[in-house]
């Protein structure tokens, strides 16, 4: 395994998250009383030296850093930095909140950037979890369908962080903007359970029939399965080699079970492997397909 990861140069990770003890209270992190500042790009740059893979590049991905558009803005400017490893940027957009509210955070960065929205923001993302959970269909409502038409004008893409039981509803929401780019966080499965294999392989075999929607394999640390090689290999072999991207959710992973950076790769790797992926196959699902759907080239 270590030899094949050694041929993996230039890895990009389509799923990081930081904290901002600067500019920034993580409602989360600070909320369970861990040290925030721990979680900076400094730790995360140890934690891939430490690592088997070359990670060339990273994905900043929303993560309750409060409030909202400071934590976007310090992201972007990260991305920014040609000394950063963060290239890209997913901020936490209030698409649920409708278009108003969506065109309002938009202005307000284009504000801070000399009346332009920054390259490095690619997209948004409002996770669909807490307890209770959202409601299954609230992609479906007003609001949201006309938030979404608003990141579409402006060609910013949107990502789904949710349970099982949402990815029905989200079928039809990607169906309905079918000129649009959607992500699936985690393989949609945040909070589920090997019980629910069958309604969620069901679920994502019909997400995978819309061209419009990839999905990222990774955050299993979130998924409350036995077995994450099943879902990883079902989610490959729905989507193809070239709708599927690595991500390892760090820090959450560290949080959350103390684990290496790497542990989310060396699966991925497992699942390739056991689909008899070509090197041209791994080298799209650790960087091809990234560098494609988060327009980095």
């Amino acid at each position: 395994m270590a030899a094949a990861f050694k041929v993996l140069e230039g890895v990009i990770d389509t799923h990081v998250h930081l904290t901002f003890p600067d500019s920034c209270i993580n409602a989360w992190v600070d909320g369970e009383g861990w040290d925030i500042s721990k979680y900076t790009e400094e730790t995360l740059v140890a934690r891939i030296d430490e690592s088997i893979i070359s990670v060339k590049s990273a994905v900043y991905v929303q993560c309750f850093n409060h409030p909202p558009l400071e934590e976007a803005c310090t992201a972007i400017a990260l991305a920014r930095s040609s000394d950063s490893i963060i290239k890209a940027v997913v901020a936490e957009i209030p698409v649920p909140m409708g278009a108003e509210k969506t065109s309002a955070f938009l202005a307000a960065i284009r504000k801070r950037h000399d009346g332009k929205l920054p390259n490095p923001l690619k997209g948004g993302r409002v996770v669909l979890l807490g307890n209770p959970a959202p409601d299954p269909k609230t992609c479906l409502s007003k609001h949201y369908q006309e938030g979404l038409q608003i990141l579409q004008q402006e060609s910013l893409h949107w990502e789904f962080c949710c349970t099982p039981k949402h990815l029905p509803a989200i079928f039809t929401c990607c169906e309905n903007f079918p000129k649009m780019t959607f992500i699936i966080d985690h393989l949609g499965h945040n909070g589920g359970s090997d019980d629910d294999y069958s309604s969620w392989s069901e679920s994502m075999a019909k997400l995978a029939k819309l061209p419009n929607v990839s999905c990222k394999l990774g955050a299993i640390e979130e998924w409350g399965v036995s077995d994450p090689l099943k879902f990883m290999n079902f989610a490959i072999a729905s989507f193809g080699f070239e709708r599927v991207m690595y991500e390892s959710n760090w820090f959450v992973l560290e949080v959350l079970e103390g684990c290496k950076y790497d542990k989310t790769a060396k699966v991925v790797l497992d699942a390739l492997c056991s689909q008899n992926a070509t090197q041209e196959d791994m080298n799209a699902v650790f960087f091809g397909n990234a560098e494609r759907i988060y327009r980095l080239k």
